[in-house]
């Protein structure tokens, strides 16, 4: 789940730009019209006075339905993290997923979905928690509102809330998870997506999900599209994946990080951030101010460590 470093590479999106050929003052001016392509015909784009909160939901659903999960080689999948938001080809990756030729991990899934913000005027961020150097890591999309940056997961498919139904705030979830208080709920919706696996990579790891039986009968939904490569059908949502039966990632994470800190819950993992935020203009001080939030919490740091008394 790498993440790309910004670059000062600038794409003009949906722009007219007129070229003035020739240097000569005492010459007619020759003009020539370049029409940019227009930034992926097929993503959500806001409307006129439409609440922000409702179009970045609009894109976290467009982005779950269209994200393809699984396991299936593809560089051009593997390497987005190298490639500059202002250059991001969400289009091209669309393309990817719709045609079973690669999937999507919570980094992609994420940066497209930053992406689509960017485009349509919203400060979105992406944001990485977990354990370095391990596969148990994630990444969710923050979104700047009225001055707070609120919590959106395209790949689980769901928004953060608190118990009241108010969209979560990275801020306030740090300090509740400081003080062991909790107030958060998340949206029901599901989304019904595609699990695309090339069983000729997937080895040892496959026999040993074959013998879970909940696995050997999931894997049997498959419909062969090309040789190995097998497509199903599956649910996307927080419960969904929490309670998964064949595999897990929030179980995984669960088991490690209540072996190693004093968390219990897995939102409470948001804590254990490892990389820095990315995405809008001011991207540096959305880092900073949460890094604050995190290290100024005098009890985060022992529950995180995993040295307060049982």
């Amino acid at each position: 789940m790498l993440l790309r470093k910004l670059t000062s590479v600038v794409l003009v999106i949906g722009a007219v730009t007129t070229l003035f050929i020739g240097c000569n003052t005492n010459q007619t001016a020759e003009k020539e019209t370049v029409v940019e392509k227009e930034f992926c015909p097929q993503c959500p784009k806001i409307a006129a006075k439409q609440d922000t909160v409702e179009f970045v939901n609009e894109v976290r659903k467009f982005i779950a339905s269209k994200s393809d999960l699984g396991i299936v080689p593809n560089e051009r999948c593997d390497t987005f993290a190298l490639i500059p938001f202002e250059n991001f080809p969400v289009e091209e990756y669309l393309n990817y997923f719709e045609n079973d030729l690669g999937v999507s991990s919570c980094g992609l899934a994420g940066s497209n979905m930053v992406k689509i913000l960017l485009e349509n005027g919203i400060d979105a961020y992406t944001y990485n928690f977990g354990f370095r150097d391990s596969d148990l890591t994630h990444i969710i999309v923050l979104v700047k509102q009225k001055g707070k940056f609120l919590i959106f997961d395209p790949y689980m498919n769901y928004e953060m809330l608190d118990k009241d139904g108010n969209n979560m705030d990275i801020i306030t979830l740090i300090e509740d998870i400081a003080s062991d208080s909790l107030n958060l709920t998340f949206s029901q919706d599901t989304i019904m997506a595609e699990m695309v696996v090339d069983l000729s990579v997937l080895g040892k790891e496959y026999l040993k999900m074959l013998n879970v039986p909940n696995c050997k009968e999931y894997f049997a939904t498959g419909v062969e599209i090309r040789d190995s490569v097998y497509k199903m059908s599956f649910d996307r949502c927080y419960p969904c994946e929490a309670y998964r039966s064949c595999t897990s990632f929030v179980q995984r994470f669960l088991v490690k990080m209540r072996a190693e800190t004093k968390l219990v819950y897995f939102h409470e993992g948001f804590a254990l951030k490892i990389h820095e935020v990315l995405g809008a203009d001011d991207s540096e001080e959305v880092d900073d101010m949460i890094n604050t939030a995190i290290y100024s919490q005098p009890t985060l740091g022992k529950r995180l460590n995993g040295d307060l008394p049982n």
